[in-house]
């Protein structure tokens, strides 16, 4: 059996945070007891290793990315959204100046032709 971590009680909240999932909702995504995530997440107990996989493989169906220890302490991304850039909104300014624009007095060149 490998010693590797597969999910860490900070991850496991952090996740929970990012989907705005509460203990309930995890615990019947990944098909485990919800006291199972309270103990966890409070590092009163260690799940068994399939309780672990299956909570991080609730994550991950989600988007959520973790990120093992390498040099640093472990974490996660957030899944990739697709967002699109919201049309730009004129300043204040911007609309002032284009009403100047359109409201302006004729230019010299335009009366000395309706002379």
């Amino acid at each position: 059996m490998s010693s590797k971590i597969i999910i860490t009680p900070g991850q496991c909240r952090g996740a929970r945070a990012v989907l705005e999932w509460s203990q309930e909702q995890l615990a019947t995504e990944a098909g485990v007891n919800r006291m199972t995530i309270a103990d966890f997440e409070q590092g009163k107990r260690s799940p068994l290793r399939n309780n672990l996989v299956m909570i991080r493989q609730a994550f991950e169906q989600q988007g959520i990315t973790f990120i093992d220890e390498n040099g640093g302490p472990p974490g996660l991304r957030e899944p990739r959204s697709e967002v699109k850039p919201s049309p730009k909104a004129e300043s204040p300014s911007e609309a002032a100046a284009d009403d100047a624009a359109k409201t302006k007095s004729p230019s010299a060149a335009t009366r000395r032709r309706a002379r």
